[in-house]
């Protein structure tokens, strides 16, 4: 009887360690993979848009805001802090009252940009900066000097700009 006890101990026993094992994998994959964003983090903001008419950030708070009229054109300045995970603030510049650029702060990676927008058309690796392109959208983030682009390079700045803006 101590015989089919000991094996029933020794097979709990086994079963607990293998749970265990595997609950610790799973979190430690867990912090190497990280989530994708649910949904498009800018999709609140899409009415800030280059094209738009400066008076969209209207009802927005803006910690700065700028107006600079000049003879050749108005230029238009606003910094916002939003209350967002993903998005530590929006800087939007606009001229003649149209926005040229938007540009985000953000908490991203490139695996998260590709999940939106595709295949970067354009990248650059710098000695610490890594930089896409897409159609009027560029980001960038910080880079260890010998690191290689992949899914998982930070993204610290995503700007939207018309074409011919600055």
């Amino acid at each position: 009887m101590s015989r089919v006890l000991h094996l029933v101990q020794v097979s709990v026993v086994a079963g607990i360690a293998l749970f265990t094992m595997a609950q610790i994998l799973a979190v430690g994959a867990g912090a190497f993979l990280p989530d994708l964003p649910p949904t498009n983090p800018f999709a609140e903001f899409a009415r800030l848009i280059p094209g738009a008419p400066i008076d969209s950030i209207s009802d927005i708070e803006c910690e700065y805001r700028y107006n600079y009229p000049s003879i050749e054109s108005s230029l238009s300045y606003c910094m916002h802090l939003p209350d967002h995970d993903l998005i530590e603030w929006i800087s939007i510049n606009g001229r003649d009252g149209v926005i040229q650029r938007v540009t985000f702060g953000v908490r991203l990676r490139y695996g998260d940009m590709v999940a939106l927008f595709g295949q970067a058309k354009e990248q650059q690796h710098y000695p610490v900066i890594a930089s896409f392109e897409w159609d009027g959208i560029y980001a960038s983030g910080t880079v260890r000097r010998a690191a290689r682009i992949s899914m998982l390079t930070p993204i610290s700045r995503v700007t939207f700009r018309l074409e011919d803006g600055a």
